[in-house]
């Protein structure tokens, strides 16, 4: 029985990959910003991670070789996961000698 609700509490805890698809354009700090494709991948990316691990260890560089991401500045996942940070989707946590990330699925302003 304390199976069954510690597997329930997981599944109520998961989060919809596909949360922000529809989203076009918000509002973040007073300044309309585009929620780009490059974006809803990486989004749904360590959503996936996340309901499937429930920590988020990331590598950009293998992220970005996975997801064909990084041909430049604006579009490489360690920017945009900065972005999402500033937003407030992800968090960044320290578990000692790592950094791990934790998703959120704040309510957005949409445009």
């Amino acid at each position: 029985m304390a199976n069954a609700s510690k597997n329930a509490s997981a599944f109520e805890s998961r989060i919809n990959p596909y949360h922000f698809h529809a989203v076009r354009h918000f509002t973040h700090s007073t300044e309309v910003c585009r929620f780009s494709g490059d974006m809803k991948l990486v989004f749904s990316h360590i959503a996936n991670l996340q309901n499937r691990f429930g920590r988020v260890y990331l590598s950009y560089q293998r992220i970005d070789e996975m997801l064909g991401l990084g041909t430049d500045l604006f579009n490489n996942s360690q920017f945009i996961i900065q972005k999402f940070m500033q937003m407030g989707i992800v968090n960044k946590y320290e578990d000692g000698s790592r950094s791990f990330y934790i998703v959120n699925t704040p309510a957005l302003e949409v445009v």
